[in-house]
């Protein structure tokens, strides 16, 4: 089965140092080329160790009309995802933001997500 990720499902994994179970759950994933670019320039995490190629195959999206539609609501990763999963009649989309996951929904993609909440300790004084 072909797995599509936006950016966040990925990037929280990192954050918490998890990453291995995606791996684990999924022999390999695509990703498209803005998903990649977002978490290439992040300065929390170094995917070059991480996001190998025998794991995530990195796909331009052809379908540019698509695109632009979709980049009218979305940013450029949850664009080039669902655009992507769309293209490569994907499985199943990676995708965690609500406006993301309601457009997928929209167009018939099968999503899944993860979310990932960071608590800051409150000051009780």
């Amino acid at each position: 089965m072909l797995i599509v990720s936006d950016t966040s499902p990925i990037s929280n994994l990192l954050l918490i140092g998890q990453i291995s179970l995606l791996r684990e759950i999924y022999p390999a994933i695509t990703v498209p080329s803005a998903v990649y670019q977002e978490l290439l320039v992040s300065r929390k995490f170094d995917i070059t160790s991480v996001l190998t190629p025998d794991w995530v195959e990195i796909k331009q999206v052809s379908d540019r009309h698509l695109l632009k539609l979709l980049l009218a609501e979305l940013d450029a990763g949850e664009a080039e995802a669902i655009a992507l999963a769309l293209e490569l009649e994907a499985g199943v989309l990676l995708i965690d933001e609500r406006k993301g996951r309601q457009k997928a929904r929209i167009l018939g993609m099968p999503i899944m997500g993860l979310q990932v909440y960071c608590f800051q300790p409150r000051d009780w004084g």
